[in-house]
C-alpha cells in the first residue's frame, strides 16, 4: 500500500479531518478508506468489487481537464500545455499536399518534439481549450454558479469514520461558512429528467449522503448541510443547470450507503468476497428465475382454413 501523509490513527482516535492541500494523487493512494465510487461496486457483487479495476478512458481524461480548467486554473496551467497544430497541419497540406496530415511521419515527429519541450505536462488541443472556454462562459451566465465556483474552496479531501469504517470523499467545492458542498458534473442531458436518469444510472444519490455526513462530523454542530450539483452538457450549446439534493435523495443514499459500508466491513474482516450468491438467502446460492413481464407474449395466429 502506498504511504501517504494522512494520519489514519489520528482519524481513528479523533474523528474527521478535512485537508485542503491534499493532492488528488494522495487522495487516491489512501486505499484503506472507502469512497462512494468503491462502495457502489458492491452493488454488482463483493467479488466484482474485489477484482474490478478502474480503467482510465478518454472521457475520464477530458473530465479531469475540464475540472482542472474550471476549478483550478493555476493547476491547469502547471499540468497541461496547449498543443496548437494548426500551422503545422496547414504546412503539411499546402507544401506537401497531404490528405491526412496528422497521420504522417512528419507530423508525428513534430508532435514528439512538442512533448519533449513540455516534458511532464499533459497535451491539450486547441479545440479542447476552445471547448472549455465556451463551457466556462456558459457556466458563468448563472450568477449563483459563478459565485459557488469563485468563492468555494476547491478540491477538498475529507477523511472520517462512518459506522466503524474509514471513509473518504473528495469535494469539488466546499463552503464551510454556509455549509454548502457543490459537485461539478459533465452530462449528456442536464434537464430535470436527464439528470435524474444520470443519478439513477450512476448511483449519484450515494455521494451527497456520504459527503454531507462527513461534513457534519467535521463541524459537529448539529446544523444541516446542502449539497448542490452543477450539471453541464458536454456538447454545444453546453447548457448548464444547478440542482439541490432533496431530503429524499439524502435519506435513500444514506440508507444504501449504510448497507454498502456494512457489507464492506464484513468482507474486510472475513476475507469473504462472494459473487452473486451474496444476494440469495440460502447457503447454496440457488434462486428461482422467471421471464420478465415484457417477454411474455399473447400470440394469436389466423391461419387459412380449408372449407
Amino acid at each position: 500500500m502506498k504511504k501517504t501523509t494522512i494520519d489514519t490513527q489520528k482519524i481513528i482516535e479523533t474523528g474527521l479531518t478535512i485537508t485542503i492541500n491534499n493532492p488528488f494523487s494522495e487522495y487516491l493512494a489512501c486505499t484503506e478508506f472507502l469512497s462512494t465510487s468503491t462502495a457502489k461496486k458492491y452493488k454488482r457483487s463483493p467479488l466484482h468489487k474485489l477484482l474490478m479495476e478502474d480503467k482510465d478512458t478518454d472521457a475520464k481524461s477530458i473530465g479531469r481537464m475540464y475540472h482542472s480548467y474550471i476549478l483550478e486554473p493555476l493547476t491547469f496551467e502547471q499540468e497541461y500545455f496547449i498543443i496548437d497544430d494548426r500551422k503545422k497541419v496547414d504546412e503539411l497540406i499546402n507544401d506537401h499536399n497531404y490528405k491526412a496530415p496528422r497521420s504522417t511521419n512528419l507530423y508525428k515527429e513534430w508532435y514528439a518534439e512538442q512533448l519533449d519541450k513540455n516534458a511532464g505536462k499533459i497535451p491539450i488541443s486547441n479545440e479542447e481549450l476552445s471547448m472549455f472556454q465556451d463551457m466556462k462562459k456558459e457556466l458563468y451566465r448563472n450568477p449563483f454558479i459563478k459565485y459557488l465556483i469563485e468563492k468555494s474552496e476547491k478540491e477538498i479531501s475529507a477523511y472520517g469514520i462512518v459506522d466503524g469504517v474509514l471513509c473518504k470523499g473528495r469535494y469539488d467545492m466546499l463552503m464551510l461558512s454556509k455549509r454548502w458542498i457543490s459537485d461539478l458534473k459533465t452530462v449528456l442531458d442536464a434537464s430535470d429528467k436527464g439528470f435524474q436518469r444520470y443519478l439513477t444510472q450512476f448511483d449519484g444519490h450515494l455521494q451527497p449522503a456520504l459527503y454531507t455526513q462527513l461534513a457534519e462530523q467535521y463541524l459537529n454542530d448539529g446544523m444541516p448541510w446542502t449539497f448542490f450539483w452543477i450539471a453541464q452538457e458536454k456538447f454545444k450549446p453546453y447548457a448548464a443547470a444547478i440542482y439541490k439534493a432533496s431530503p429524499q435523495i439524502i435519506n435513500v443514499g444514506a440508507h444504501e450507503m449504510g448497507l454498502l459500508i456494512a457489507q464492506h466491513k464484513y468482507c474486510e474482516e472475513t476475507g469473504d468476497y462472494r459473487g452473486y450468491e451474496v444476494f440469495v438467502d440460502n447457503k447454496f446460492g440457488i434462486r428461482e428465475i422467471s421471464l420478465p413481464a415484457y417477454a411474455i407474449k399473447d400470440y394469436q395466429f389466423f391461419n387459412n382454413n380449408e372449407q
